[in-house]
């Protein structure tokens, strides 16, 4: 993989130990992809978390709900499927 750097963390004996018994057992190719894998998931993990508190807060806005129902009256010409006038 390219652009890889070496980085070193500390953790308890018994995640290590979980992750090397994981590799032994084939449900992992190495350590590495391991915790790469388990980091990408938890960072998009994060990310969707952000992502649904943004929404959550755009919905009780009120600016924000009469924004998106104005855009969806001016533009609802466009969701017909005869693509039709008003």
């Amino acid at each position: 993989m390219p652009g890889l750097k070496n980085v070193s963390y500390s953790l308890p004996a018994e995640l290590l130990e979980a992750v090397k018994d994981c590799v032994q057992a084939g449900r992992a190719a190495s350590a590495n992809a391991l915790v790469r894998k388990a980091i990408e998931e938890y960072l998009k993990k994060l990310e969707m978390q952000a992502y649904e508190a943004a929404m959550a807060e755009a919905a009780s806005d009120e600016m924000f709900i009469n924004d998106i129902n104005q855009c969806m009256e001016d533009y609802k010409w466009v969701d017909r499927e005869d693509g039709g006038s008003k």
